[in-house]
């Protein structure tokens, strides 16, 4: 079994990448967040959404709605990436 590892990036830099494999900023969705814009559950499953996007087409859409399932989920109880993620959403 393939291990999955989730890198978080820190807060504000442009490492996440779109489908067509251009670099784009979260931290326009960071700072929504941090404006009350959005939820913290909608700012997690926006971040599995584009750490999963250049999966699409490549596997059963109901082997990727698993996967991201799965990803949301350790992003809840994971303690690790629960604290990756908390420090993504932190004020710096």
């Amino acid at each position: 079994m393939a291990e999955l590892k989730l890198v978080v990036p820190p807060p504000g830099s442009a490492s996440e990448l779109d489908g067509s494999g251009v670099a784009e900023s979260g931290s326009s969705d960071r700072a929504q967040f941090l404006a009350g814009q959005m939820t913290r559950d909608e700012f997690l499953d926006l971040q599995v959404e584009r750490a999963t996007k250049h999966l699409e087409g490549t596997m059963a859409e109901s082997r990727l709605t698993t996967l991201r399932e799965m990803l949301r989920l350790q992003l809840e109880l994971d303690p690790v990436l629960a604290g990756l993620a908390s420090r993504s959403m932190a004020v710096s």
